[in-house]
C-alpha cells in the first residue's frame, strides 16, 4: 500500500542510490586517471618490444612496483599497435574478460570478439577514431565471459610514443556494480515518476469529480428552488380556487342568514353556512395533509403511506395494493420518511396523469441497512432514456432521494408498465448502491 511513509522511504532510497553512484563514479574516475598515468610509465619502462630471439630484460624494481599498484587496483592494462593490430593484455585484463589471468598478445579482433555483440561496432569505432586522431579514448561496453556471464567494463586510453612509433595504451576497470547502481537508480526514478504521474492523474480526476459534483449540487439547488416556487404557486392556486371560493360562499351564506326575514329561512341559510364551513374545513385539511401529512409525524411511514394509497385509489378510481415489511416499531429518520413518502406521492400522481393503469402496487420496507419504496403499475409505460430529463416529476424524485444519500431507479418500456424504486441508506449503514 502506498502511503506518505512509503513515498518518503522511496525518496530516501533514490537519494542513497544517487550518492552511491556519484561516489562510485568519482572513485572509478580517479582509479582510471591513475591507471592511465601508470600505463604510460609502464610503457616507457618496458620500452619497445625486443626481437623474438632477444631475451627479455629482467623487470626493474620500479616496474614491479607499478605492476603491483595496478594489480591491487584491479585495473587491466593493454597496448595496441595500430599498424599491426597487435593487442597486448596483462593478466588482470584477461581476468576481467573471464579468461585465464596471464599476459597475452592477441590480434585486436580477439579483444573485440569478447565484447557483447551489440557493442562490438561501437567499440571498434571508438578505437579507430582514437588511433586516427590521437584523441583520448573513453568507452563503456559489455563483455561476455566464456560461461555466458555479462559484465560492464570501462576502457580509458591515449596515444603515446614507443620507440619511433606511436601506440595506444590504456586501462580497463570493471564497472558492473556501478551500472547496477545506475539501473537501480533509474528504476527508482522511473517508479517515482510513475507514482507522481499516478498521483497527478488521481488528483486531476478527483478535482474533475469535485467540480462535477459542485456543478451538480448547484444545479440541484437551482432545481429545488424552482420546485419550491412551483409548490408555492400550487398552494396559492389551491387556496384561491378551492378554499378561497368556499370561504367567499360561506361569507355570502352568512349574510343571507343574517338578512333572512323568517326563522325558517334563517335556519335554511344557516344550514348552507354549516355545509360550506364543513367543506372549507375538509379542503383546508386536505391541503395541509398535502403540505405535510399529520399521519407521517404521528404514526410513521407505513401508516401514512397506507392512508395515502387508500385515498389515492378512491380519487383516481384505480385499484391499489399496499404492503409494508421490516419497519416494525422503529421509526426511520424524519428526512428519510419524508423523502420516501414524497417519492411514492409523486409516483402515484404520475400514474394518475400519464399511465392509464388498471392496477397499482406500493411496497415499502427495510432490508439490512437500506430502506426501499417501490411503486409499480401496469400502465402504458415509456422510454426512461428518452424522457428522463423532460419529466420534472422524475427529476424532483431523484433530487429528493439524492438529498438523503439514496438512489432512484425507473424501470419502464412502452406498453410494459413502470416500476419506480427508491433506495435510501439507514443511519449507520453503508451507502446505497
Amino acid at each position: 500500500m502506498d502511503t506518505p511513509t512509503h513515498r518518503l522511504a522511496g525518496l530516501r532510497e533514490s537519494r542513497r542510490l544517487v550518492a552511491a553512484t556519484y561516489a562510485t563514479t568519482a572513485a572509478l574516475a580517479a582509479d582510471l586517471h591513475d591507471a592511465l598515468a601508470t600505463t604510460r610509465r609502464l610503457t616507457r619502462a618496458v620500452g619497445a618490444p625486443a626481437p623474438p630471439d632477444t631475451p627479455r630484460p629482467r623487470p626493474t624494481w620500479d616496474t614491479h612496483a607499478l605492476r603491483l599498484a595496478v594489480a591491487s587496483a584491479r585495473l587491466g592494462l593493454w597496448t595496441l599497435d595500430p599498424v599491426t593490430g597487435t593487442h597486448t593484455r596483462d593478466a588482470t585484463l584477461n581476468r576481467l574478460l573471464g579468461l585465464a589471468p596471464v599476459e597475452t598478445t592477441q590480434p585486436f579482433d580477439d579483444f573485440v570478439a569478447r565484447a557483447h555483440p551489440d557493442d562490438r561496432d561501437r567499440l571498434r569505432d571508438v578505437f579507430a577514431r582514437a588511433a586516427r586522431g590521437g584523441a583520448p579514448l573513453v568507452v563503456e561496453f559489455r563483455v561476455v565471459w566464456p560461461d555466458g556471464t555479462v559484465r560492464w567494463l570501462r576502457d580509458q586510453g591515449d596515444t603515446m610514443p614507443r620507440g619511433g612509433d606511436r601506440v595506444l595504451a590504456g586501462a580497463v576497470a570493471d564497472v558492473t556494480d556501478r551500472k547496477r547502481l545506475e539501473d537501480d537508480l533509474r528504476g527508482s526514478r522511473d517508479r517515482l515518476e510513475g507514482t507522481v504521474r499516478e498521483r497527478t492523474a488521481e488528483l486531476s480526476a478527483a478535482l474533475d469529480a469535485l467540480e462535477a459534483e459542485m456543478g451538480r449540487r448547484r444545479e440541484l439547488a437551482r432545481r429545488l428552488q424552482t420546485a419550491q416556487e412551483d409548490e408555492r404557486r400550487r398552494v396559492a392556486r389551491d387556496l384561491h380556487d378551492s378554499a378561497g371560493q368556499l370561504l367567499a360562499g360561506l361569507s355570502l351564506a352568512a349574510k343571507a342568514a343574517q338578512s333572512a326575514s323568517t326563522p325558517t329561512e334563517a335556519a335554511a341559510r344557516l344550514d348552507d353556512v354549516l355545509r360550506l364551513a364543513d367543506a372549507a374545513g375538509r379542503e383546508l385539511h386536505g391541503l395541509a395533509v398535502r403540505l405535510r401529512p399529520t399521519a407521517l409525524d404521528d404514526l410513521g411511514l407505513a401508516a401514512a403511506l397506507g392512508q395515502l394509497v387508500v385515498e389515492w385509489a378512491g380519487r383516481a378510481g384505480v385499484p391499489a395494493e399496499f404492503q409494508a415489511t421490516g419497519l416494525g416499531a422503529r421509526r426511520l429518520p424524519d428526512e428519510v420518511e419524508t423523502a420516501l413518502y414524497r417519492v411514492v406521492q409523486e409516483a402515484l400522481t404520475n400514474v394518475a396523469k400519464h399511465a392509464g393503469a388498471s392496477a397499482v402496487a406500493v411496497t415499502v420496507g427495510v432490508t439490512g441497512h437500506t430502506a426501499t419504496a417501490v411503486v409499480e403499475d401496469d400502465g402504458r409505460g415509456f422510454d426512461p432514456e428518452g424522457a428522463g430529463q423532460g419529466r420534472l416529476g422524475l427529476v424532483g424524485m431523484r433530487e429528493r432521494v439524492a438529498l438523503v444519500g439514496g438512489t432512484l431507479e425507473v424501470e419502464s418500456s412502452p406498453g410494459g408498465g413502470t416500476m419506480v424504486i427508491a433506495r435510501v441508506p439507514r443511519p449507520g449503514g453503508p451507502p446505497s448502491l
